[in-house]
């Protein structure tokens, strides 16, 4: 119940989820550390973007398209892990974030 309504107001990570980032040259990532293209604002329209970049599309999709210990995480809702931190240590920005401070290092009891 608790983690529930925490969902309602917290979202983790904002990356491609409510956020990206549009560098000067007009490629669209998922946030200035997530160095992954999603397209060019001077090739194709914002909205069309942010509605069918497949890497936006998972990363709004999270809850059920994490791996790993942040897959199984209680706290997946609230927070996700960092994307960039995981596809820097693991090259799959879905897998986990191995520096997770949440549930993913051992914690995954319900927020008290």
């Amino acid at each position: 119940m608790t983690l529930r309504l925490a969902g309602t107001l917290f979202h983790g990570c904002s990356a491609g989820h409510g956020f990206v980032y549009i560098k000067p040259d007009g490629e669209v990532l998922p946030c200035p550390f997530l160095d992954i293209s999603c397209g060019n604002v001077r090739e194709r329209p914002f909205s069309e973007l942010w509605r069918a970049s497949p890497i936006l599309e998972t990363l709004r999709a999270r809850e059920t398209a994490l791996k790993g210990k942040c897959g199984a995480c209680p706290y997946r809702v609230v927070c996700g892990g960092c994307r960039a931190r995981a596809r820097a240590i693991t090259g799959d920005f879905m897998q986990e974030d191995p520096s997770c401070f949440m549930g993913a290092t051992g914690g995954g009891d319900e927020i008290p």
